[in-house]
C-alpha cells in the first residue's frame, strides 16, 4: 500500500469440503490469520486472538467473486499482455470501471489454473492504491493439516462483531452496483457502545460504513447540513 510493502506466508488446503488458510506476516510485529471455513482467527502479538465469524472479506489471492458474470455491469472487462510472474506464465485481465466510484483492477492469471499471481487497485490517475504478487509458489500439493492447528493455549479468545445489527434500523444508498454483505454491531477503541458496521461491495470493491447514536449531551450537530422545506400550496 503505497510505499508501505509487507512479506507474508500464505498456505491453503480444502478438507472435507471446508477451506482451511493460513497467512502469516513476516515481517515487522508477529502477526498471523487463520480462516476455518467462513471463521477468521487473528492472532495478535500482545496473546490476544480475535474472532471475525462468516468474514466476507479474502486474502489474496482469494480476492475474485465466485460470480464474475456480475462485474460486467460496472467494470469493463479487457485482455493485455502476457507475462510471467513468479516463473509461470500469466495472462493480464484489466476491469476498468464504468463510473467514478471505484477503482480499475488488473490481474495477472495464471494461464495453467486461473490462480491470481498478481493483482494491482489503481486509482482514476493511474497510481498504484495497493499490490499484491507471488515471489514464489507451489502449486498441486496440499499442506499438512498440522499447519492448521488453531492454538488459543494460553491465549485470549475475543469476538470482533458482538451481534448481529437491528434490521431496518439505518437507510442508506449505497453507490450504485454496491449492495449490503455484512451488518454487526462491534466494540472499537474509545467508543463506550458498540457502533454499526456496515460493508457493502460489488462483488470486488468493498466499502465499510461504521454508525454510532449521537451523543446525548445536549449539543446540537455541528457541520454542513442542509434543510430543503417543499412550499405549502393554499
Amino acid at each position: 500500500h503505497g510505499e508501505h510493502v509487507e512479506v507474508m506466508r500464505v498456505l491453503h488446503r480444502v478438507e472435507n469440503g471446508e477451506e482451511q488458510e493460513r497467512t502469516e506476516v513476516l515481517e515487522g510485529a508477529p502477526r498471523q490469520f487463520l480462516r476455518q471455513g467462513r471463521d477468521v482467527y487473528c492472532h495478535l502479538p500482545d496473546g490476544r486472538v480475535r474472532l471475525e465469524k462468516n468474514a466476507p472479506s479474502r486474502f489474496f489471492p482469494a480476492i475474485l467473486p465466485e460470480k464474475t458474470a456480475e462485474l460486467a455491469g460496472q467494470y469493463q472487462p479487457e485482455l493485455a499482455g502476457i507475462e510471467k510472474v513468479a516463473g509461470r506464465v500469466a495472462q493480464i485481465l484489466r476491469l476498468k470501471p464504468r463510473d467514478g466510484y471505484r477503482h480499475a483492477y488488473e490481474f495477472w492469471l495464471d494461464r495453467r489454473t486461473g490462480l491470481p499471481l498478481k493483482a494491482r487497485i489503481v486509482d482514476a490517475s493511474g497510481v498504484n492504491v495497493s499490490m499484491f504478487v507471488f515471489s514464489e509458489m507451489q502449486i498441486g500439493s496440499a499442506p499438512d493439516a498440522s499447519l492448521f492447528k488453531n492454538d488459543l493455549t494460553g491465549k485470549r479468545l475475543f469476538q470482533a462483531s458482538t451481534e448481529l445489527a437491528p434490521e431496518g434500523l439505518w437507510q442508506v444508498a449505497p453507490p450504485p452496483g454496491f449492495v449490503l454483505v455484512q451488518s454487526a454491531m462491534r466494540s472499537l477503541p474509545g467508543k463506550k457502545l458498540p457502533v454499526t458496521h456496515q460493508v457493502y461491495s460489488d462483488g470486488l470493491s468493498a466499502l465499510s460504513l461504521f454508525i454510532e447514536p449521537a451523543a446525548d449531551s445536549g449539543i446540537s450537530f455541528k457541520g454542513l447540513s442542509a434543510l430543503i422545506r417543499k412550499p405549502v400550496l393554499p
